[in-house]
């Protein structure tokens, strides 16, 4: 039987913090272009790497600190 039919819990439920595939792909696509731009660009390009570096970094952590305190739920 399907567990959303009888409101078990499943047996083992991902843990909050753990990323899946899409987001890791997309993560690390992000961290390959930021390394990238800081190396081969022009200044500008390097300023927005260096933005979106900083920003994935929050946005990591805030997915963290939300998941471990339980709010936003």
């Amino acid at each position: 039987m399907d567990d959303a039919v009888t409101d078990r819990p499943s047996r083992r439920e991902p843990r909050p913090t753990e990323l899946d595939r899409a987001q890791a792909t997309a993560l690390l696509a992000v961290v390959v272009f930021a390394v990238a731009a800081q190396v081969v660009a022009p200044p500008w390009v390097k300023v927005v790497a260096a933005v979106v570096v900083v920003l994935v970094a929050v946005g990591l952590g805030v997915r963290v600190w939300r998941d471990r305190t339980g709010r936003w739920r």
